[in-house]
């Protein structure tokens, strides 16, 4: 999902390793990426993989040395550490067992997520479809179009937005601020902040206004902590149509949990030269643990074999506002065509790959006969984390809206305005929800402000994870700019307007 955080290696789990290993995970594990967070995987530079397999080999070496030379000795060091690790990992597992949460070892009997059921169900009435492909950054696209210049022929009928800004860095908080339009408030613990984002009055009143016009809203994201933290996703029951008991239909994929648990055991344990090897991405583990039916297909993958399945199904009863988020350029994993590729695959093949599904769906959606009185936006939750890929794609066509070619605008539009974009297309008279993006035209001179999470050790002591972990964000950057993506960079180079600590950290 995509941030690129760092973690240090302060913490150790399982069981007791050979004294290099300690070494390897307790003390040299810094600046470690969070597994899947990154889509380039973990590369380590030169100047840390040099010094770190040294290291290796002198204490390898040097337990060789010692059980050659002193072999008593040696035996004698080896058998005490590892009974000191052993009794130290009992420890930990009975004092977890002992006080630790009991929410957290046993479930409770209810298992409230959000069904997948109606992930291919659109109305035969009117349509809102918000397309969110992560990770995603505009800048891809110059790329993207010297390797495949035919990749966005398909978007004929949409007008592409130049100049979006996604306001936060990350699909936490991005994802829930697109959705209720309420800024961050980093010094607010999350979970509070969470409750209020949806339950203040404008965004209530949002949800409600869209019923009022006789949609039901369906959102299809994987993780439903990145809408409402670690609060049950049962106080969103309210507000959208697939939030579902689903306790008697979890399965487990006990064959993914050894495979993953290996890989990161190795990632966190082997020398810095071989861990891009074990390197685990999010699709790995989150599908762990899903619904047994009616899981939501979130890789683009995924997506795209329960649409050749499924294919497009229609509901007279009600109109439908849609929110699918897709993998979108996070994991670098798919192949031109959209299929699972066992191999890491380059950027433009696994943007290729995004779009193509994208086109299928869209192709579904006219099969059906709903495209041409849809209104459909196909954006990012963020862009890049490095310049210059800070902002999202955003592409949007509304009802009855056909042309021969893909038109531009380079209109200063921000996340900031889709609840009011989405209350337009409902149509939700008044403009309580903010400007839509048909406010603002290319000669704007707006002012946008963009959040950058990062880590600054001014700040590593304070109420933070960063206490426990080295690296961990613990920090939002403010960038306060006029004008372009041009505008952003050099905004961002000269440094921030705002710099405000975390009251806890998400990761």
């Amino acid at each position: 999902m995509a941030p690129l955080v760092r973690t240090g290696g302060s913490r150790h789990t399982g069981l007791a390793a050979p004294p290099h290993r300690n070494i390897q995970v307790m003390f040299v594990n810094k600046n470690l990426d969070l597994l899947g967070l990154n889509p380039e995987g973990y590369v380590p530079p030169l100047n840390q993989v040099v010094p770190n397999l040294i290291l290796w080999i002198v204490c390898i070496s040097g337990m060789i040395l010692l059980l050659f030379c002193k072999e008593k000795i040696g035996r004698g060091i080896v058998l005490y550490l590892g009974g000191l690790l052993i009794a130290v990992q009992l420890v930990a597992l009975f004092s977890l067992v002992i006080f630790g949460k009991k929410d957290v070892i046993f479930r409770n009997g209810e298992n409230w997520s959000l069904s997948g059921a109606e992930q291919y169900t659109v109305s035969t009435q009117d349509n809102v479809i918000l397309l969110v492909l992560d990770y995603f950054s505009n800048e891809y696209l110059e790329g993207e179009l010297e390797q495949y210049p035919d990749a966005l022929d398909f978007l004929h009928d949409f007008t592409y937005y130049s100049n979006a800004d996604c306001t936060y860095f990350g699909t936490y908080p991005s994802m829930n601020h697109m959705l209720t339009g309420y800024e961050l408030d980093p010094t607010q613990p999350i979970n509070e902040w969470f409750v209020e984002s949806w339950t203040n009055d404008r965004t209530a009143g949002f949800y409600k206004d869209i019923q009022k016009q006789g949609y039901k809203v369906n959102v299809y994201t994987p993780d439903p902590q990145v809408l409402v933290g670690t609060n049950n996703i049962e106080m969103l029951s309210d507000v959208f149509s697939n939030v579902k008991n689903l306790s008697t239909y979890v399965e487990v994929n006990t064959g993914m949990i050894v495979k993953t648990m290996i890989k990161m055991s190795c990632y966190r344990i082997m020398p810095y030269v071989i861990k891009p090897y074990f390197y685990t991405g999010m699709g790995e583990y989150t599908g762990v643990v899903r619904s047994k039916d009616d899981w939501i297909r979130h890789q683009n993958y995924d997506f795209k074999q329960g649409l050749e399945e499924k294919g497009i199904e229609t509901d007279s009863g009600s109109k439908y506002l849609i929110v699918q988020h897709l993998m979108g350029a996070h994991e670098y994993n798919n192949t031109e065509n959209g299929d699972f590729s066992e191999e890491n695959t380059s950027r433009e093949e696994t943007i290729r790959g995004c779009l193509t599904v994208t086109k299928m769906y869209l192709d579904a959606l006219q099969e059906a006969g709903v495209y041409d009185s849809a209104t459909i936006i196909i954006t990012a939750d963020h862009g890049g984390y490095e310049k210059p890929y800070y902002q999202p794609i955003f592409y949007i066509k509304l009802p009855n809206e056909f042309h021969e070619y893909l038109y531009e605008s380079s209109a200063p539009i921000s996340h900031s305005d889709l609840l009011g974009t989405l209350a337009l297309a409902t149509g939700i008279e008044g403009n309580d929800y903010g400007h839509s993006i048909f406010d603002f035209d290319e000669q704007e001179l707006r002012e946008r402000v963009f959040w950058l999470r990062t880590m600054d050790e001014k700040y590593s002591k304070k109420k933070c994870y960063s206490e426990d972990r080295d690296g961990t964000q613990n920090i939002y950057k403010g960038y306060r700019y006029i004008g372009n993506n041009d505008a952003l960079i050099q905004k961002i180079d000269n440094g921030p307007d705002y710099i405000i600590e975390m009251n806890e950290s998400y990761y």
